[in-house]
């Protein structure tokens, strides 16, 4: 797909999202949540609507940048600054983050494609492993 037609996707996803307290784009093919970063080299904020897993007290994302060789920005920008906010439906938390582990991304990995098989056929076009990044709540 276009990466420009998915940068403005993203944009309306996210302002639609938020005007409506998610009541429209929390759900979008799979559970969605608003992952807001600093800009690594910007220092600008950035959000981006992504597709999730909820476990105990925490969250889990997937760096697929649909199948790209490169790994998507805001995972960068993630590494550089390992801290974010998340919005889920009208609720917003800080979030510390890390890279799930080998053991964690296994487990994980299996229900990324229960919630979105294509996620499948993105891992058969890149050469990368693509992370899972995990979010939890600060205390």
């Amino acid at each position: 797909m276009n990466r420009r037609w998915l940068k403005i996707q993203s944009r309306v996803h996210q302002f639609v999202y938020r005007i409506s307290g998610g009541k429209i784009g929390s759900y979008f093919g799979a559970p969605t949540l608003l992952l807001t970063t600093i800009g690594r080299k910007s220092g600008q904020s950035r959000t981006t609507p992504l597709y999730y897993l909820e476990e105990d007290n925490h969250w889990a994302v997937l760096a697929s940048n649909a199948g790209s060789e490169q790994h998507p920005a805001w995972y960068h920008n993630l590494k550089a600054t390992p801290s974010a906010k998340v919005q889920i439906r009208d609720k917003q938390f800080d979030v510390n983050v890390r890279v799930a582990d080998a053991d964690d991304r296994d487990r994980l990995w299996s229900q990324f494609l229960e919630i979105f098989a294509g996620y499948e056929s993105y891992q058969a076009e890149t050469n990368r492993e693509m992370p899972i990044v995990i979010l939890e709540p600060e205390q």
